[in-house]
């Protein structure tokens, strides 16, 4: 028994060291432990991000009907890179929400400094938005250790830049914070459980317009006055791209992107102006660039000029100049006040601006025509007179119908009945003399 009880307490003395000993394998096991981050990068256009709601980023995959989602389209060709601020983390002993507050309310230009003073070190490849085949259009995945050394990691979400292949106008400043990753993400649902995917929402905000312009008429160039709005003009919208015209196709793809082609048999989208004279994009948004309208159809008694088949419409890179001053988009050369919550601001109707004119002439009713082929047919330039209804052309007798044929037929009766009565009126005649 005393050997038994001496044996109980070299157990007791030594169990610390085997303690430590498995705690050391255990850290050393979870030291090689990875979780996956997936990124899902969303664009909210210029238009929503004032009303959008703030998604918490818990971890988990985004419910479909949450603001970032609905109000907001994947977007492809976003850069991010990955740092280990895990030191820096401790250093400042703050608490993980406050540590995340911080971080999200630094500038780019603000974290571009701590990761050179602070020397924040890469922990993976930068990662690209794109198509992923179990979530779709923006996303990024990259996979990162736990651990570092013997603590949680905590790590730093960089986006540097958009590709410009995306012709998008990003804003990276607004929407676009830094993100800080502070592990371990318990599952909320479980929280025992530790997520080993981590779903994050990062945001831009995008520059996207859609322009529109007030078709109206005048008798002549010369008339004064507002002249009159024309209801049902048709238009279409190109660019050029290597010299040659392509068009704006009929099917947005979302809020963000646009298809370009170059004939009518791929569908093109066409704009018909409303009882205001209003010619909008509706649901078509265009980035920064030199468009066209183009008139393919115009109004009965209205000349379609030269100058309506190419409408210039300049969106310019940024909402403002370098002096804080409004950029606006100009449609004909005239500044386009901005939509409010999307729809023509009702500074524009009292303007009618921007406004683009059709001159009276005297026409027939035009028709719709291909887009780039001539709009305008050539018109008299005096009204035009009721034709008068034409005297039938006379028959020809040629024998290549059967009422020629039975005409023909007629007149050969007619003929050999005066023969017969003429040589039988002579017979008589004859005769009568012989009598005599």
């Amino acid at each position: 028994m005393k050997k038994l009880k001496g044996y109980f307490f070299m157990f007791l003395l030594l169990l610390p060291f085997f303690v430590g000993g498995l705690g050391t394998s255990l850290q050393a096991e979870a030291q090689t432990e990875d979780v996956e981050l997936i990124v899902h990068k969303r664009m909210i256009r210029d238009v929503h991000y004032q009303e959008i709601e703030k998604f918490a980023n818990n971890g988990l995959e985004a419910p479909e009907d949450a603001d970032v989602m609905t109000k907001g389209a994947p977007l492809n060709g976003a850069h991010f890179k990955i740092y280990d601020m895990t030191d820096y983390y401790l250093s400042h002993k703050l608490s993980p929400e406050s540590f995340m507050t911080m971080i999200a309310t630094m500038s780019r230009t603000q974290i571009s400094e701590l990761i050179k003073n602070e020397n924040l070190q890469e922990v993976a490849e930068p990662i690209e938005t794109g198509k992923d085949a179990q979530f779709g259009e923006g996303i990024a995945r990259v996979t990162v250790p736990k651990m570092n050394g013997e603590r949680y990691a905590v790590y730093l979400l960089f986006e540097s830049h958009v590709d410009s292949e995306q012709e998008l106008n990003v804003d990276i400043e607004k929407l676009a914070v830094p993100l800080a990753v502070i592990l371990p993400i318990e599952n909320p649902a479980s929280p025992d459980e530790e997520l080993e995917q981590i779903h994050i929402y990062p945001k831009n905000v995008g520059y996207l317009r859609d322009p529109y312009f007030f078709k109206y008429g005048k008798t002549t160039k010369t008339e004064e006055g507002l002249g009159v709005p024309l209801a049902g003009a048709e238009f279409v919208l190109y660019r050029i791209e290597n010299g040659e015209k392509k068009y704006l196709k009929l099917d947005p793809n979302s809020d963000l992107e646009n298809d370009w082609v170059s004939s009518d048999d791929q569908g093109i989208a066409r704009f018909v102006s409303d009882k205001d004279g209003l010619v909008s994009m509706k649901g078509h948004f265009l980035a920064s660039g030199t468009y066209y309208f183009e008139e393919v159809k115009g109004i009965p008694g209205y000349e379609i000029s030269e100058e309506d088949k190419a409408i210039e419409v300049i969106i310019p890179e940024h909402w403002e100049d370098q002096n804080g001053n409004p950029r606006y988009v100009t449609v004909n050369g005239q500044n386009m006040d901005e939509l409010i919550e999307g729809g023509v601001p009702k500074s524009a109707y009292e303007k009618v601006e921007p406004r683009v004119y059709n001159y009276q002439v005297s026409t027939d009713p035009e028709k719709p025509v291909t887009p780039g082929q001539p709009t305008t047919p050539e018109q008299p330039t005096t009204p035009a007179q009721p034709i008068e209804p034409s005297s039938p052309p006379k028959k020809s007798f040629l024998p290549v119908t059967g009422e020629a044929k039975t005409l023909i037929s007629l007149i050969g009766l007619v003929i050999v009945g005066l023969v017969i009565f003429f040589w039988y009126r002579r017979k008589i005649a004859v005769k009568v003399t012989k009598d005599e």
